[in-house]
Formats: structure tokens, C-alpha cells, sequence
């Protein structure tokens, strides 16, 4: 398989149902019980989650809501993806979220490393200081170094070294499906050194890594994170679908 087809393989899981159910036209309803669920790495479970490609729709949701608020019977009849989604917002008003994902497709021309290096648990000073240098309001006691362990080890941290300090760096968020088949790059740069191609590089540098390994590397971000859109783009992914979720309740 290649990576589009990985890909649609990963968020059939998300759907909980078989890849083949990508080849439906319309809007796809599909009842599953592992809305319930809250998967690792994420606050709360998804009460609905809805994948959104070109002319099809799937929608994934928990069967709790036909009691709750009539869901099923409020999107049967819906044949249009563009009115399924204006129905949902109407439904669950601000609590509609709403993402791009990306797929991997290869390289373009003119991608540089600038240096970019994998980092080791030594470096967890220096990814330390970065980390307080992003999030003042946030303490890192307790478990941060615990997280760069499991990144460094599972060589998901690349970072780009300028005055003596970790000035771009990449994490990854928990890959609750297929986490030996699929990976996903996640950047952070300091503001003073941004729009300098530090964040396409170690991102690149990432993605040239879980090839080696054999993994497929997505992309996923807000679907009002311009930058972050034409950094996938200037990397060489391109569109495999819009992603709409509706949270449920969080939990610690």
C-alpha cells in the first residue's frame, strides 16, 4: 500500500469501520460504540466524528446520542455533505471542531536540514529551557522529562541548535491506531526565530527518519492554522480530508 491508502487505512479505525467503506458515495452513518472511548493522548472521548472528503461524509457517533437528541433520524434523510455538516453546527453549535489532515506524498524539490539533528535524553536541559521559554505559565515538574524520554527514544525529537540553545523543535502526539504503521510530526519554534525555514527543516528531518523506519507520516492541524497548512504543503503532503469532532465529556 502507499501512503494515501495507509492513511485511509488509519481513520478507518478513527471511524471504527472497514477501509472498503471509503468507497461509498454520499453520506455514510456509522453507529459505533467506540465513541465512547477516550483514546490516549486525547482529553476526552469524540461524541461524533465526522470525516469529510470531496463529496462523501462519514460520520462516526456515539448511538447514545439517537436517544439524546434524535441523531440518526435528524441525518437519514440527508444526502448532501455540505447540509450534513450545517445541520451538525446547528446541532452542537460552538462545540464543532474542525481540522485538515494531510497525507505524505514525497519530498519536493529544494528541501534543506539546516542542520537538524535527532536529539537523545541528554539533551533534556536544553529541551527544558525551550520548553519554559514557550510556556511560561506552564510547569514542566512531574512528567516532562518522563515525555522527552519516550520521544527520544522512539525518535520522534529533532531540533535545530542556534546560540547555544534548542531553537525548533518536533514532538509527536500519541498515535492510538497502528502506532507501528502510522507517525505524525508535531513543531514548536521560538518566536524569534520563525519564518526562517528552521520549522521546515527539522519537520523534514522527521519525516526522512519514519521513512526509514517504514512509517507513514500524516499531518494534521486546525483548519484555520495557515502556516501550518502551507508548511505541509511546502513539505510535499497534500489533502486527504477535513476532520469535524465533537468532544465529549473530559476527564483527567
Amino acid at each position: 500500500m502507499n501512503n494515501y491508502e495507509y492513511t485511509k487505512l488509519y481513520y478507518s479505525h478513527w471511524l471504527d469501520t472497514d477501509v472498503s467503506t471509503f468507497d461509498n458515495t454520499g453520506i455514510t452513518l456509522l453507529k459505533s460504540e467506540s465513541r465512547k472511548v477516550r483514546q490516549k493522548g486525547y482529553p476526552a472521548n469524540f461524541e461524533v466524528y465526522c470525516l469529510a472528503m470531496g463529496d462523501k461524509l462519514f460520520v462516526s457517533y456515539n448511538p447514545d446520542l439517537d436517544t439524546m437528541c434524535n441523531f440518526h433520524h435528524e441525518f437519514k434523510e440527508l444526502h448532501c455533505p455540505k447540509d450534513a455538516l450545517d445541520a451538525l453546527n446547528k446541532m452542537f453549535k460552538d462545540r464543532v471542531h474542525k481540522r485538515k489532515i494531510s497525507y505524505f506524498n514525497a519530498f519536493l524539490k529544494g528541501i534543506s536540514f539546516q542542520d537538524a539533528v535527532m536529539l537523545t535524553r541528554k539533551d533534556y536541559g536544553y529541551y527544558h529551557d525551550f520548553f519554559i521559554a514557550q510556556n511560561p505559565h506552564l510547569s514542566p515538574d512531574g512528567w516532562m522529562e518522563d515525555y522527552f524520554g519516550y520521544l527520544t527514544d522512539n525518535e520522534l525529537c529533532f531540533g535545530i541548535f542556534k546560540d547555544d540553545k534548542l531553537i525548533s523543535v518536533t514532538d509527536s502526539p500519541f498515535i492510538p491506531y497502528i502506532p507501528d504503521i502510522i507517525t505524525e510530526p508535531g513543531i514548536n519554534t521560538l518566536t524569534e526565530y520563525r519564518r526562517k525555514g528552521y520549522a521546515k527543516s527539522v519537520c523534514a528531518a522527521f519525516i526522512k527518519n519514519a521513512i526509514k523506519k517504514n512509517k507513514v507520516p500524516i499531518w494534521t492541524c486546525r483548519h484555520d492554522n495557515t502556516a501550518s497548512v502551507k508548511l505541509a504543503e511546502s513539505l510535499g503532503y497534500l489533502e486527504f480530508a477535513e476532520l469535524y469532532t465533537i468532544e465529549g465529556q473530559r476527564r483527567p
